[in-house]
């Protein structure tokens, strides 16, 4: 059981970061056209912390797996808790933190229209 949440949670981040990836790509358009500064550039940072907690999210699935076949897991599948801090949630929440600050540099303007 524990195996198919791993497997809906790895579906979620692949989504996160595909939202991320188109985001890019629309801000890079709008901020060519209306001749911004390249923020979009961070982008590219943030996507790859993203990618980096999805890399540490398919260990946690793998180790969710194996425990499914007995105790006989390879050693470097059990990691601590603070592996999976360093490279899941901090990566995590800088990734979405620098999407959600770029998105609101070019986009921003659409919540201040009326």
């Amino acid at each position: 059981m524990m195996f198919l949440w791993e497997s809906v949670a790895l579906a979620g981040l692949a989504g996160v970061l595909y939202a991320v990836l188109i985001l890019m790509v629309l801000s890079k358009k709008l901020g060519e056209v209306a001749r911004m500064r390249p923020y979009y550039r961070l982008f590219y940072l943030a996507t790859a912390l993203i990618a980096l907690a999805i890399a540490s999210r398919v260990f946690r699935a793998l180790e969710a797996l194996t425990s499914l076949l007995g105790p006989e897991a390879p050693p470097w599948l059990h990691q601590s808790q603070l592996f999976y801090t360093l490279t899941y949630y901090i990566p995590l929440a800088l990734g979405v933190t620098i999407s959600l600050a770029v998105i609101w540099q070019y986009w921003g303007w659409l919540v201040k229209e009326r």
